[in-house]
């Protein structure tokens, strides 16, 4: 394969397929329903959910649908209505139960509408991926023959996956693309109103999920009051109290106190521990955790994380996708933690790379990222422009 020749993309900017572990089945084409094969009646009770999730809550609303095939039509259709992006998981998966919404498990799969992302969403999701492509396209790492077009972006284009015997379908925030491929060898998420745990799980089945097509995944994560308490100070102080409980259950058995036939001695322990905390109760708290939610404006705290994958081959011979995480979560905003991550050909694994540029490495600082956030989201005094003026600057 030419990486220098014509892209075939067959529909990439819309839908990049992954076609995972492929069977005898999967080469006998399914019928995709038409819109006109759906009632009536669902359809337009798809796009009021979406209209009516937008206005009132711009939260992540939920469909169900009987198939992924089905979601194939339905997506299109929200799509060319209400210019919906939409995903698919399966109902029961942990990525249906993270979303943050009530989901139905009456039928195999839900249809996820994402938000409709706003103005600075979609700067940073841009900016992200105009950043990377600038390391990538560096003469120290783009090899001499290959033009500069041989990586393009191809934003929301959706990427399917299939992981734990079901299918996902996911829309990011933006991807790159080699050109003459169909899936995209990162993808970029930048999370504002799903939880933590939520965006983890979706790298880890982009990674998993794609037999190793996608190799990069780089979450941008900024957090209200609302969500860091919810997903970095209740966790934080639900493990300190589990400490504390089995620090009390020790010294209790230690002492010899344990030695009621009514109450257990974890009971007991659990007992002393809530008189403790009643009697301290900021005994759980931290300090610095205080001062992060004292900060004005809408967001408290940034986080990026950098997640990749790699294939390795079993002692059977079969395949078996390993991730691994070059950056965990890390604060890049107000604070910046972290000075970027290095992109290397090696976990690309491109069939046309020449050999001697295998061990070339791309380098993706977060500088002007933290530069950006830091003028996005502190606030400024009445009657001045952010430092920077980023918003309303096209990054393309």
């Amino acid at each position: 394969m030419d990486p220098s020749s014509p892209p075939n993309t067959h529909g990439a900017e819309r839908h990049a397929k992954v076609l995972a572990v492929p069977t005898l089945l999967s080469s006998l084409p399914t019928p995709i329903p038409s819109p006109t094969s759906i009632h009536k009646a669902h359809l337009h009770e798809a796009v009021d959910t979406v209209l009516r999730h937008r206005v009132v809550s711009g939260e992540p609303a939920t469909i169900s649908v009987a198939s992924a095939e089905e979601y194939d039509s339905l997506a299109t259709y929200l799509w060319d209505k209400v210019r919906a992006r939409c995903e698919l998981y399966p109902s029961r998966s942990r990525l249906a139960k993270t979303l943050g919404c009530t989901v139905s498990t009456s039928t195999d799969y839900v249809l996820a509408v994402v938000p409709a992302a706003s103005g600075t969403h979609e700067i940073l999701a841009n900016f992200i991926i105009d950043e990377i492509m600038a390391a990538v396209q560096s003469p120290s790492f783009l090899p001499a023959p290959w033009p500069r077009t041989v990586i393009r972006s191809c934003g929301s284009a959706s990427v399917s996956c299939e992981y734990g015997g079901k299918r996902f379908e996911f829309s990011p925030d933006g991807s790159l693309i080699f050109r003459t491929h169909e899936v995209p060898w990162l993808v970029v998420e930048v999370a504002n109103t799903e939880s933590t745990s939520h965006v983890q799980e979706k790298m880890r089945t982009y990674l998993l999920g794609s037999l190793g097509r996608v190799r990069y995944g780089v979450c941008l994560n900024m957090l209200t009051r609302v969500q860091f308490k919810r997903d970095i100070v209740q966790p934080k102080q639900h493990s300190r109290r589990k400490a504390l409980v089995k620090a009390e259950i020790r010294r209790v058995r230690d002492a010899g106190e344990g030695r009621s036939k009514v109450v257990s001695i974890k009971e007991q322990a659990e007992r002393n521990i809530a008189r403790r905390l009643h009697k301290e109760p900021d005994l759980l708290c931290d300090p610095e955790d205080d001062l992060i939610l004292q900060r004005p404006g809408e967001y408290v705290l940034a986080t990026i994380s950098v997640f990749s994958s790699e294939l390795i081959t079993l002692p059977d011979g079969t395949l078996q996708g390993r991730l691994t995480m070059p950056v965990p979560p890390t604060p890049i905003w107000p604070q910046r933690l972290v000075d970027g991550f290095s992109i290397r050909w090696q976990d690309i694994n491109h069939p046309d790379l020449p050999e001697q540029k295998l061990l070339a490495e791309a380098f993706v600082s977060f500088d002007r990222l933290h530069e950006m956030l830091n003028d996005e989201f502190t606030p400024q005094p009445a009657g001045t422009l952010p430092t920077g003026c980023w918003v309303g600057v096209s990054w393309r």
